[in-house]
């Protein structure tokens, strides 16, 4: 997946069920995140140490039970140690259960368009029902990635020591490959070695999932031959700066019989490379009648190759325009009749 749209350069069975295993603590990271943005909870906090939290099975931080241990610590645990013990403990001190965490997450997930994922617990431990796909994987690192920069930072960091215990992050390719950043390792015997990868070359960051590998050595060689399929096959480059005429549309009723339209951001486009020749754009409209004011969306710049959609982005007015006088109303409308409802612009610059 090409990070910054979301678009899909490579897959293979990306949408097929499958066990996510520890892959479900991004999820876990992202609630515990979204949590600290609302300042429900504090990475300060101290969390003390339940019972239930501190007797989880598979890979552990090594919490004693009763000990107080601060948010932050516990979210290395969680995303470098892969603790369970300390993914409960958080899911604890969010949501007061386990389980009231377990409805935060399907509902973020509801809330993501993640169709095909739904958990059954914070950690990933194997559980009937507790599944997901590479490509709801994918969107939710996404996420992740974009709306909580400063915990996905907790992702590349390569150690973390706790109760004279260091361990290594379980992500070897933090080790050998100098632009993976993340993300997240997860097993389980019936999920098979699983790895969701993230790496930035040239200001351009790509995802990568797998899942279901039979030997841990498959997650690594994989994830690694599509992180250099991406950047060997695509290019990410810059189409149309902010606020740049992409095209003037027919506009009715207004002082001027057209509209400016074009983005409030600068705008990249990831595509083949040696395609760009071959890439159209349309803007998509309906008929627009003034007023209109600056920065409105007034329809959809649609890029297609091979007759699919790379990718559509709403368009907006970059000027305001009035209403004309009645007069003028009333010829606009007589001229305008014949007009299709909607419109489509060949735009892209070559």
């Amino acid at each position: 997946m090409e990070a910054k749209t979301g678009s899909i350069l490579a897959q293979s069975n990306g949408y097929s069920l499958l066990e996510p295993a520890s892959i479900t603590k991004i999820m876990s990271s992202y609630i515990v995140a979204q949590a600290i943005e609302k300042q429900e909870i504090a990475l300060t906090d101290k969390v003390i140490i339940s019972n239930y939290a501190r007797s989880q099975e598979g890979s552990r931080m090594f919490v004693e039970k009763n000990s107080a241990v601060s948010v932050l610590d516990l979210m290395r645990g969680m995303i470098i140690h892969s603790g369970n013990d300390s993914t409960v403990a958080l899911s604890e001190h969010v949501a007061g259960t386990e389980a009231q965490f377990v409805v935060r997450m399907n509902a973020m997930a509801v809330q993501m368009g993640l169709k095909n994922t739904h958990f059954k617990n914070s950690t990933g431990l194997p559980a009937n029902g507790h599944l997901t796909n590479a490509y709801d994987i994918a969107l939710l690192s996404r996420h992740l990635i974009y709306d909580h920069p400063d915990i996905y930072k907790i992702y590349a960091e390569k150690t973390f020591t706790w109760n004279k215990i260091t361990q290594p992050n379980r992500n070897q390719l933090l080790f050998t490959d100098p632009s993976v950043d993340g993300i997240k390792t997860g097993h389980t015997s019936a999920a098979g070695y699983c790895l969701v990868s993230s790496s930035v070359r040239d200001n351009f960051r790509l995802i990568a999932v797998v899942l279901g590998g039979a030997k841990e050595k498959d997650r690594y060689d994989a994830s690694k031959a599509l992180l250099d399929f991406g950047y060997r096959e695509f290019i990410r480059q810059k189409i149309y700066t902010k606020e740049e005429i992409i095209a003037n549309i027919s506009l009715r009723e207004g002082t001027a019989n057209t509209l400016a339209v074009g983005l409030p951001e600068d705008l990249e486009l990831t595509f083949k490379k040696g395609r760009y020749q071959d890439i159209t754009a349309q803007v998509k409209y309906n008929i627009i009648t003034a007023p209109v004011k600056k920065g409105t969306v007034v329809g959809d710049l649609i890029f297609t190759l091979d007759a699919k959609v790379l990718l559509s982005i709403p368009v907006v007015a970059l000027q305001s325009v009035e209403k004309t006088n009645f007069v003028f109303v009333f010829l606009s409308r007589l001229k305008q009749r014949s007009i299709a409802k909607f419109n489509d612009l060949v735009i892209l610059k070559k």
